[in-house]
């Protein structure tokens, strides 16, 4: 059988045993329903789904010991072995397919260990290959009841329907291997290709002396197969572990032998003939076991079966995308999924794997997959060594998450939530894309469940927009969570005429000086009629909401700008285009340049001290500024906005104590007294009026309103 991973330690003897038991619905003053259930999946049209899960297949409960996967006719095709458990009656090779490795719909059963022959105990190790001439072959291992392995084939024209072929078992263990039909014996997982001329079998195999061994056997016409002796030999190691799930690639310039001894390992040659030495393997994957290795064009991609270690006996099959390395491969971690952008630490490492909260005796979580995103757990993936299955909750740090764009299509908008409840400091948001306006917010339920939700999308369809999980808290249960993100349309769907924009200046790259006239162009065009513009400039690449500058009619298509006075490096304007049906888009300039590039002054190290400022708590509700000035000095900390106007002089004719380094916080108040939007500000430190040391900084999380 191909070898799996329990933790860190592959278990044969228990491997090799087949036969195993293993808010109802209201709506709130700010937009917010809160359905019993989420909307029918046969009635709905589904325009955008954010689930968090990653390649893979599994599920609790289900024991997984080794797979096959292919692609064919734009679908993957997954075989895989699962063990018997509550669900499952016997040991059994299943079938499921999927269009992007992450969601899966189940198959017919191909075979399943049943009578008294070949497979009577045991059915595990599919691997399929493409017959000459058209339709599959499926090579698998089957176990007899007295313990006895051997290697036989099913036929199918369609990856469907499978039929055993004559004379099965096709392959038993030849006479250099042991091969005693009445007990216990080796000769599983097979694996095969083509040189053209031959196929060839590697398998797992004993010798006669009892060393783990590979066999390799060669065929003309995939039916009848004669021996090749053995292709590998483990001679020297003290405890034998079997050498399973043999594969052989030939990749990256040269052939990588895949195997299972323990964990995953590698070893690579220039030719098939190796040579193969035990001494030089590489471990790829040290939780991970029974893998696959293909390639899709330019893609390699690497699947191996994990053991869940913390919710025995589910297994699952994780499938990553990976990079040769001069002797092996470079697995990434889990991270945060594709073009989602994180600010702060709580996201930053990606997405919860599993259920923590009923590890702890709480309420389950109940993600819909094994994934969602949360700023409180750290477990990251099946088999974490680091997992310790209970006391996973991360309260202290704090930060934001933000979507990818993408446009309102559907009738309501559904989530999952869970977490603090905290409006101002723990929220799930949704955000105009182009303005950058909230347009909802919703709470955690103050508990671990990921409790169903929606908002309506009435007048918004047709609306560029983001989604945005935030965490400002650091008290206990302070945490926020969030799955199952989906734009449904319910009933008959017809699309939101769009608008379309462009803008055509700035073209990204230009150096404006300050206080010039600049000329901001567009054009725009809607069927349904543009009814205005509006124009937006951002200083920090819109990780706060961008500052409107001026709104314009339909048919005027440009502004003339006066550049304010700041000195930056990163500005960009965006323009918004709203359509007489009320459908938005915008469109945004790459970014360019404010003031003249220069190089940085020679520290003022006057009195024997540098004077510095550095922002230490950016982005948080209260930032902290640290400077440093020589001791005696007169010193001014000033905090300004993007157009240059004095919030607050923080620290006003201070003079520099012995200790020549200081510390401020600011509670996001002005001279006034009055809370700040949150957005970009800049604190600007002067000793003895000399001129300014500036740094930038975020008063609050991007996007998060002051309370």
């Amino acid at each position: 059988m191909r070898g799996s991973v329990r933790g860190r330690v592959v278990r044969p003897s228990i491997l090799h045993a087949c036969a195993r038991a293993a808010a109802q619905a209201a709506a709130l003053a700010a937009g917010l329903l809160l359905p019993s259930a989420p909307p029918p999946a046969v009635a709905a049209t589904l325009h955008q789904r954010y689930d968090f899960e990653q390649p893979g297949y599994g599920r609790a409960g289900q024991e997984i010991t080794d797979h096959f996967l292919l692609q064919s006719g734009g679908q993957w095709h997954l075989f895989y072995t699962e063990l018997a458990g509550p669900t499952t009656p016997e040991c059994r090779i299943g079938h499921a397919q999927s269009t992007d490795l992450v969601h899966w719909t189940e198959r017919t059963t191909v075979t399943s260990a049943a009578g008294s022959a070949w497979t009577a105990t045991g059915t595990w190790a599919p691997h399929v290959i493409a017959k000459p001439g058209g339709g599959w072959q499926m090579f698998f291992s089957g176990r007899n009841a007295a313990g006895a392995q051997a290697i036989g084939a099913l036929t199918s024209s369609d990856l469907e329907t499978w039929t055993p072929v004559a004379g099965n078992p096709l392959w038993s263990p030849p006479t250099w291997a042991r091969s005693d039909g009445t007990s216990a014996t080796s000769c599983r997982d097979p694996f095969l290709w083509t040189d053209g001329t031959l196929y060839h079998m590697l398998y797992t195999a004993h010798t006669l002396g009892g060393r783990p061994a590979i066999g390799h056997a060669i065929s003309a016409n995939l039916l009848s197969w004669s021996d090749a002796g053995a292709f590998m030999i483990d001679v020297d190691s003290v405890t034998p572990i079997d050498l399973e799930s043999p594969q052989l690639v030939f990749d990256n310039g040269r052939v990588e032998l895949l195997y299972t001894r323990f964990r995953l390992r590698i070893l690579t040659a220039a030719t098939s003939a190796g040579p193969w030495d035990l001494a030089d393997e590489v471990t790829v994957d040290p939780v991970g076991g029974a893998a696959e290795k293909l390639r899709v064009g330019a893609t390699q991609l690497l699947s191996r079966v994990r053991f869940d270690i913390c919710d025995a006996p589910t297994s699952l099959i994780v499938i990553d995308t990976v990079t040769a390395s001069p002797d092996g491969y470079i697995v990434p971690d889990p991270g945060v999924a594709p073009d989602w952008r994180t600010f702060g630490e709580a996201f930053e490492r990606g997405s919860t794997f599993s259920d923590p909260p009923a590890w702890r005796g709480e309420a389950p979580a109940a993600p819909l997959g094994w994934r969602w995103m949360g700023s409180g757990e750290r477990y990251r993936q099946p088999s974490d060594p680091q997992a310790a299955c209970n006391g996973l909750v991360n309260e202290t740090t704090i930060g934001s998450l933000r979507s990818p764009r993408f446009t309102l299509y559907g009738d309501s908008l559904w989530y999952r939530v869970m977490g603090a409840a905290s409006l101002d400091s723990a929220a799930l948001r949704l955000v105009d894309a182009c303005t950058g306006l909230e347009l909802a917010r919703r709470t955690g339920p103050e508990s671990n469940v990921l409790t169903p939700g929606a908002w309506p999308n009435n007048g918004r369809r047709g609306w560029p927009v983001h989604v945005e999980l935030v965490d400002l808290l650091t008290r206990p249960g302070g945490f926020i969570g969030v799955d199952a993100i989906r734009d449904s349309t319910m009933g008959t769907f017809t699309a939101p005429t769009p608008i379309a924009i462009n803008q055509t200046a700035p073209a990204g790259g230009e150096m404006l000086a300050p206080g010039q006239s600049y000329v901001v162009r567009w054009t725009s065009f809607s069927t349904a009629g543009v009814d205005s513009h509006v124009v937006y400039v951002s200083y920090d690449d819109f990780a706060t909401p961008p500052v409107r500058l001026q709104k314009r009619n339909a048919n005027q298509l440009s502004w003339t700008w006066t550049v304010p006075s700041v000195v930056e490096f990163a500005v960009r304007i965006r323009v918004v285009a709203y359509a007489k049906n009320a459908v938005h888009d915008c469109d945004t300039s790459p970014p360019f340049a404010i003031g003249a590039t220069t190089d940085a002054p020679p520290p003022d190290v006057a009195g024997g001290m540098p004077i510095a400022l550095v922002a230490l708590g950016s982005p948080g509700p209260a930032p902290v500024l640290e400077w440093s000035a020589p001791p005696g000095r007169h010193i001014r900390l000033e905090l300004i906005d993007v157009r240059g106007r004095l919030v607050r002089a923080l620290v006003a004719g201070r003079t520099m104590g012995a200790g020549g380094r200081e510390r401020a916080s600011w509670d996001g108040v002005d001279e006034r007294g009055r809370r700040v939007p949150p957005g970009l500000y800049f604190a600007a430190l002067s000793v003895d009026g000399g001129p300014r040391h500036t740094v930038r900084l975020v008063r609050l999380a991007p996007g998060v309103a002051a309370p």
